[in-house]
């Protein structure tokens, strides 16, 4: 509609206006022409002015409402910021409480482990403690066994036969002694199991008193078991 009225109509009231005043096709005397003329220029105002106005540029914005939207936009902005170190900070947090676990993990893993240790090598310790006093317990028992045995061997082929008696009960006292020890070392049956299973003797000494002859046989079958459980690896585990 702008377009018509500045390339067409605007175009045609000027034409007018010119032929009014120059030709006078229409042969209007002199009022006539300056009226119509003058009723043209108005028309030609209206329509020049009715252009103007659809044309015409929007107002500026108001200066208060521009300070609202860049106040909008600052806060805005800020508040993106403050979301976003919000968020660093929590995924930060995260991610040093990972750490701290798996740090926690792992400390009671090795503290675990170097409790195990400990535990085994205390364990350890007390085996080879219990096991050195048990063998020094053996070894005064073999003592006290050979010192019978090497008395008994002095008696052999007395005219008396009393001493060999003596010695014989000595040594009978001595076997139970040892077994009575044995029931209380750890696995005391099966220790005791093997005591009482004979280890085979080639003979007996010349001059042995028949009648107890079983005893020294019983000594030297106590006396090689003893030295076995002195050597047994085993010995004083549980």
């Amino acid at each position: 509609m702008t377009l018509f009225l500045e390339r067409f109509l605007l175009p045609v009231c000027a034409a007018v206006v010119v032929a009014l005043a120059l030709v006078n096709p229409l042969k209007f005397d002199l009022p006539q022409r300056l009226s119509l003329g003058t009723a043209i220029c108005l028309i030609a105002y209206f329509v020049g002015h009715t252009i103007k106005r659809g044309t015409a540029l929007p107002p500026p914005p108001d200066a208060n409402l521009a300070v609202l939207q860049s106040s909008v936009s600052e806060g805005q902005r800020k508040i993106e910021a403050l979301e976003k170190q919000m968020l660093d900070q929590k995924n930060r947090a995260e991610h040093e409480a990972r750490d701290k676990d798996l740090e926690i993990q792992r400390l009671k893993s090795e503290t675990a482990r170097q409790a195990s240790l400990l535990v085994e090598k205390e364990d350890r310790h007390n085996l080879e403690q219990t096991r050195a006093k048990l063998q020094e317990a053996l070894s005064e028992l073999v003592v006290e066994g050979n010192r019978l045995r090497q008395q008994w061997g002095q008696r052999l082929g007395s005219p008396d036969n009393d001493p060999q008696r003596q010695s014989a009960a000595m040594v009978a006292q001595w076997h139970s002694k040892v077994r009575g020890f044995l029931s209380s070392v750890p696995r005391s049956r099966a220790y005791q199991a093997r005591f009482d299973i004979p280890v085979p003797q080639l003979g007996v000494p010349e001059g042995m008193l028949v009648e107890v002859s079983g005893w020294w046989g019983q000594l030297s079958s106590d006396l090689a078991r003893l030295n076995e459980f002195i050597a047994d690896a085993d010995l004083g585990k549980p």
